[in-house]
């Protein structure tokens, strides 16, 4: 093979990347790729007895399969004022169930 050619054998190009690399490439933690592939989410490359590898496009498929579409937009606000509601939905339950315990004693005496 001369050498301005570039071998066309895909497995000769292919970059595997080692569980930290991969986490690193994408920003988040070495436990949340181990994550994915406990549940089947990635599927590594085993060489030898412990070594993992995975491919790049494995990543991206993966990341792909779990973006969000579309962007969920949160408002804090609404969340507080949702929260606050079943508090106080809550709270009347506690209530008007305490008023009926208290109503059925009454009657028993």
């Amino acid at each position: 093979m001369q050498n301005d050619q570039i071998p066309s054998d895909p497995i000769r190009r292919m970059r595997l990347l080692s569980i930290r690399a991969a986490a690193d490439e994408i920003g988040i933690g070495r436990k949340a790729i181990r994550e994915a592939i406990r549940s089947g989410a990635l599927r590594p490359i085993k060489i030898g007895a412990r070594t993992l590898r995975l491919t790049p496009a494995d990543l991206q498929r993966w990341l792909d399969e779990n973006r969000i579409s579309p962007p969920i937009a949160v408002d804090v606000r609404v969340d507080a004022r949702v929260a606050a509601r079943v508090r106080r939905e809550a709270a009347l339950d506690a209530k008007s169930r305490n008023r009926r315990e208290h109503k059925k004693d009454a009657s028993k005496k």
